[in-house]
C-alpha cells in the first residue's frame, strides 16, 4: 500500500492496501484469545489443473505441494490469482525468477519486514495485527531485501515528511521506497471487515468463511499484500532505483536537481519554497530543506548498505534460505510518500524529522 498522507486517513482501503507477516515467529506479548488454525492448505481439495503443475479447489487455492515447492508455510493458503499478479511483477522488474520460486521470495520479503509480529497459528486477532509495523522502506522491488521497518507512528512520519519533498521536489522522479503497513489497524478498522472485504476484490473469493469477526488469516493479509504493494512497486520501480543510485553515486540532492532540470526550474523551486502563503519571504528555508533532506538521505543510505552486508552475510552462511534476512536488522528509519506536484509555497515543506 501506498502512503499518501499522515493524517486520521485509513493507510488501507480497496485502492490501498498493505501488510507484513513473519514466517514462524511468536510473539510473548500476543494473546492467542479468539484465534483458531482452521484454515491450512491440508483443508484444501485441489483437483483442478492450472499451467503451473499445480492444482487448486474450486475457490482457486493452491493444496500443500504447492506451498512446499514455494517454501511457503502450510497455514497460509495462496490463491492463483497471486500467481497471475508475480508472473506480471516478475515481468515488469526485469526477473528471470519462474513464478512459484518468485512468489516464495515475496513471501520471503513480507515475513522479513514483519518484525517478529506474526502468531504461528495461522490466523491473527484485531489486536496481534494492531501492533504489527506501520511501514518498510526498500530498494525497489519485492524480491530483493527491505531497508528498514518502522514500528510506530511516529517513525513512519518522520519518514513520510523527507521522502514527500523528496518527490515533490524530483518531479517524481526519486522516491526513497515506502509502502503502509497495517500497524494502527484498530483505529479505522476495529474488526478487520475491510480487510477482508479487500482481500475478495482482490482475489474473487472470501480467504476463509469460518472466520470468526475480528480474525484475519495470514494468508488472507499476504493476499491483500500480493494485490496492492506489488502494483504500487511497479508503478514506482524506476523512481526507486534512480534514487537508490543517487545515493551510490555521492551526489548531493541540490546537485542532482540542477544537473537534472536545470537553472531555471532551481530558482522557481527555490521562490516557491522560500516564500510563505502570506507573501513574507524567508530566503533560508530552502537551504534548511536541502540539508534536512541529505541528512535523511545519508541515515538511510547507511540503512540500506547495511541491509545488503548482512544479506550477502546471510547468503554465504545460509545458501538460498533468505526468510531470516535482516531479522536483526530491521530497525526505525526514514520512508515516504507520493506527491504528484512541486510545492508551492514555503507552507508544504516540513522538517518533523
Amino acid at each position: 500500500m501506498q502512503i499518501s498522507s499522515v493524517s486520521s486517513t485509513p493507510l488501507l482501503s480497496t485502492s490501498q492496501t498493505s501488510a507484513l507477516i513473519q514466517t514462524d515467529a511468536v510473539s510473548s506479548t500476543q494473546s492467542s484469545d479468539s484465534v483458531s488454525n482452521t484454515t491450512t492448505t491440508s483443508n484444501v481439495i485441489a483437483t483442478i489443473p492450472t499451467k503451473w503443475g499445480f492444482k487448486v479447489d474450486a475457490n482457486g487455492f493452491f493444496g500443500t505441494d504447492f506451498n512446499k515447492a514455494a517454501g511457503i508455510p502450510d497455514n497460509v493458503k495462496i490463491n492463483q490469482k497471486q500467481m497471475d499478479m508475480v508472473e506480471q511483477y516478475t515481468q515488469a522488474v526485469g526477473s528471470s525468477d519462474d513464478p512459484v520460486k518468485a512468489l516464495g521470495k515475496v513471501w520471503n520479503f513480507f515475513s522479513t519486514v514483519s518484525a517478529g509480529s506474526l502468531s504461528a497459528t495461522g490466523t491473527m486477532n484485531i489486536d496481534q495485527v494492531n501492533n504489527m509495523p506501520y511501514s518498510y522502506q526498500y530498494d525497489g522491488s519485492l524480491l530483493d531485501n527491505p531497508v528498514n521497518v518502522q514500528k510506530s507512528w511516529d517513525e513512519m512520519d518522520k519518514v513520510v515528511s523527507v521522502n514527500n519533498n523528496i518527490q515533490a521536489m524530483s518531479n517524481n522522479t526519486l522516491n526513497s521506497g515506502v509502502q503502509g503497513l497495517f500497524g494502527g489497524l484498530k483505529d479505522w478498522d476495529p474488526n478487520g471487515d475491510q480487510v477482508k472485504d479487500e482481500y475478495k476484490a482482490v482475489m474473487g473469493t472470501s480467504y476463509d468463511a469460518s472466520e470468526q469477526k475480528g480474525q484475519l488469516g495470514i494468508g488472507e493479509l499476504f493476499g491483500v499484500f500480493c494485490g496492492t504493494n506489488m502494483q504500487e512497486s511497479m508503478n514506482d520501480f524506476q523512481s526507486v532505483h534512480s534514487y537508490y543510485s543517487l545515493m551510490q553515486s555521492g551526489q548531493d540532492f541540490k546537485s542532482y536537481l540542477t544537473n537534472t532540470f536545470g537553472s531555471s526550474y532551481m530558482k522557481q523551486l527555490s521562490d516557491n519554497i522560500n516564500t510563505m502563503p502570506d507573501g513574507k519571504v524567508i530566503p533560508n528555508m530552502i537551504d534548511d530543506l536541502f540539508k534536512t533532506i541529505d541528512e535523511a538521505m545519508k541515515t538511510n543510505y547507511a540503512q540500506y548498505q547495511q541491509s545488503q552486508n548482512s544479506a550477502s552475510d546471510s547468503i554465504l552462511k545460509n545458501g538460498n534460505n533468505t526468510a531470516s534476512l535482516l531479522c536483526s536488522i530491521v530497525k526505525s528509519g526514514y520512508q515516504s510518500i507520493k506527491s504528484s506536484q512541486m510545492p508551492t509555497s514555503g507552507s508544504l515543506i516540513s522538517f518533523s524529522i
